[in-house]
């Protein structure tokens, strides 16, 4: 019962990881660019 519980956390952490990464490297790229359009998305 708790190893599954740990292994799930485990997969949902990993999940908001990757999420917040992306994320980051996305609005790290939009602010790179100078004359970007957010309406445009």
């Amino acid at each position: 019962m708790l190893k599954q519980l740990v292994s799930r956390i485990k997969k949902v952490q990993t999940i908001l990881l990757a999420v917040l990464f992306v994320v980051s490297l996305t609005a790290a790229a939009s602010n790179a660019e100078p004359d970007h359009d957010p309406q445009t998305m």
